[in-house]
């Protein structure tokens, strides 16, 4: 039976204590993890590509270290973390256990159609597993800091997380914005947000819901935002940038933001629905590099673009 590690008996301020099932959804996000363990009476600490197969980590190897350490059952533990430098959070996850070859047939079977794909040794044909005994994850959860940053024009701007207090500043960009602007936003002209929908944009929980806002002389010219989809890593995102600062620089800036932010809580993918005519929007997605699927049906193109860390952008 899994149970957690000792060290989250000592509570640690600013620190969430992460419950099992949220350290078995953590570990099953990341392809990725430093596994450490001891050789000749000293610590090593490699990293691994790994897959979550119930409460079994499971990697693929060949002869080496990793191997002789499964066969000889070493106690070992894996660590895998997530992080954003722009918010200062983050999280980690530790799980302890013993090393062990797979060598049944039939479960061998089963390892060689798990999605594994080592870097270092693509051809590797040893399975090795991790039975977790102990799991431990701990979250760090502040909230991002404004930053200052420019445009292409050299103008200065703040962009911070968006807060309830923001709801009367929304309602005035919001209404500063074309009816061209609107209607390539929300897909219909939208000249007017309901008292919901700024209850909705302005009340995020930086987790699953995150929303930047950019600021001119404390008025909002520009907002990103995400919303992950249920029990998955990906999430949509959309952007809505005032029409006198389109163009320079603004959007990219809000996506690499909002980006990093989602990745350092598990966010691997973003989707995105826009109008086949917005080009300025579809010109920003394609120059990040992270586009791996994009398809129109009936003007609307469909994207989707993969954020994670481990992923190299086609430029």
């Amino acid at each position: 039976m899994t149970t957690h590690h000792p060290i989250d008996a000592v509570p640690v301020v600013g620190c969430e204590v992460l419950d099992e099932s949220e350290c078995l959804r953590l570990l099953s996000l990341e392809p990725v993890g430093r596994l450490a363990l001891t050789a000749s009476a000293l610590p090593v600490v490699l990293p691994i590509n790994f897959t979550l197969s119930g409460r079994r980590i499971v990697f693929a190897t060949e002869t080496g270290l990793k191997l002789d350490a499964a066969r000889a059952r070493t106690v070992a533990c894996l660590e895998v973390d997530g992080f954003d430098r722009f918010a200062h959070s983050g999280w980690s996850v530790l799980a302890t256990g013993r090393l062990a070859e797979i060598t049944d047939p039939h479960r061998l079977t089963e390892a060689e159609h798990l999605p594994l794909s080592p870097w270092a040794a693509p051809h590797a044909n040893h399975y090795v597993e991790l039975g977790v005994e102990l799991l431990s994850g701990r979250r760090i959860t502040r909230t991002a800091t404004a930053v200052i940053a420019r445009l292409r024009d050299d103008t200065k701007i703040q962009i911070q997380p968006i807060a309830p207090s923001d709801g009367d500043r929304l309602i005035r960009f919001h209404e500063t914005l074309s009816a061209e602007t609107t209607r390539t936003r929300f897909f219909a002209l939208h000249p007017h947000l309901s008292n919901q929908e700024v209850s909705v944009f302005t009340h995020v929980d930086h987790q699953d819901r995150e929303a930047f806002v950019a600021l001119l002389d404390n008025e909002i010219i520009g907002v990103a935002r995400f919303d992950r989809l249920p029990n998955s890593a990906r999430a949509e995102v959309a952007f809505v940038i005032a029409d006198r600062w389109q163009g320079l620089g603004l959007a990219t800036l809000l996506f690499h933001h909002l980006a990093e932010r989602a990745a350092g809580v598990g966010i691997r993918h973003f989707v995105a629905e826009t109008l086949a005519e917005n080009r300025r929007m579809l010109a920003l997605f394609e120059h990040t590099g992270m586009v791996t699927h994009r398809s129109t049906d009936h003007g609307v193109v469909d994207l989707e673009m993969d954020i994670s860390p481990n992923h190299n952008p086609k430029r």
